[in-house]
């Protein structure tokens, strides 16, 4: 039978995602707890799935835009400033990131991936079909610029979850920063994250992170806010090889609310950080 596609039209992610570089990074909490996989959208036009959950059910969402928020420890300090330093160069140089469209398309699986950081699942490896989000550009410290690091982000999904794998390369694993800390908290470590605006109001937006730690980060954004108490079940993994680190995450439809409707349209965004570089970067920007 041939698979249903899922089409995405990338639209204004680019905009939104300025706040979320401003931020500053969530900060350790507590003591430091082991990494463990936990347990068992351009704008997107997404082919509902045969048994669509009742998006009434769902958590509410939140944004892309996040808030500056005030350091916590003099060692941030320095650091916040310099990534609000970048967002004024680009305000002044006319870099500040334009309405951008970015189209993809996602397809439709019946091979669910397993959520182990292999990425040799059939999947995966339909190179015809499924489309490698890549050529991401930098936020900070150099606005606009390509960034000094490739990475390559794939997408599917089923009737219950949303799959993602992201490739992270780095010529140099073994400065990967990466550090446990509890859960939410990005600490000193690289990262990756995805965003999902499910009601294209650029306002609110569903976010799933990993560190390369294996930390899970999520959250709902909401105008100028970023709620971390918000936590939902879903899984990922983290993996470091020869070239870089590997991400995957599986998503389910009941962690995120959509409207009831039987075909979706998205906005959505990725979200790279490298730590020792401190650049930041998105796949729309």
């Amino acid at each position: 039978m041939k698979p249903t596609v899922l089409t995405f039209f990338l639209v204004l992610a680019s905009l939104l995602s300025v706040h979320s570089a401003v931020a500053q990074r969530r900060l350790p909490k507590g003591n430091p707890t082991a990494a463990t996989t936990p347990p068992s959208t351009e704008k997107a036009q997404v082919a509902a799935p045969k048994s669509a959950p009742d998006p009434r059910s769902r958590v509410e969402g939140g944004i892309l835009n996040t808030q500056i928020q005030q350091a916590e420890i003099s060692k941030q300090q320095g650091e916040n400033a310099e990534i609000a330093a970048s967002a004024e160069k680009a305000k002044k140089t006319n870099l500040t990131p334009q309405v951008l469209v970015r189209r993809g398309e996602a397809i439709r699986t019946d091979d669910m991936p397993k959520i182990d950081g292999n990425l040799n699942d059939a999947c995966w490896q339909m190179t015809d079909s499924v489309q490698v989000f890549k050529a991401f550009t930098q936020f900070s410290p150099n606005p606009g610029a390509p960034s000094k690091y490739t990475s390559e982000v794939k997408m599917t999904y089923d009737n219950r979850n949303i799959y993602i794998a992201a490739y992270l390369y780095d010529k140099e694993p073994k400065k990967i920063a990466k550090e446990l800390t509890l859960r939410d908290a990005i600490g000193n470590d690289d990262y990756f994250a995805v965003y999902f605006d499910t009601y294209n109001d650029k306002q609110n937006a569903f976010l799933f992170g990993v560190t390369a730690a294996g930390v899970q980060v999520d959250g709902r954004v909401n105008g100028m806010t970023e709620d971390y108490s918000w936590n939902v079940v879903w899984r990922s993994t983290v993996k470091q090889v020869r070239d870089g680190w590997i991400v995957e995450m599986e998503i389910p439809y009941s962690a995120i609310r959509f409207p009831n409707r039987l075909r979706q349209k998205w906005n959505v965004n990725f979200r790279r950080e490298v730590r020792r570089d401190r650049e930041v970067s998105y796949w729309n920007a």
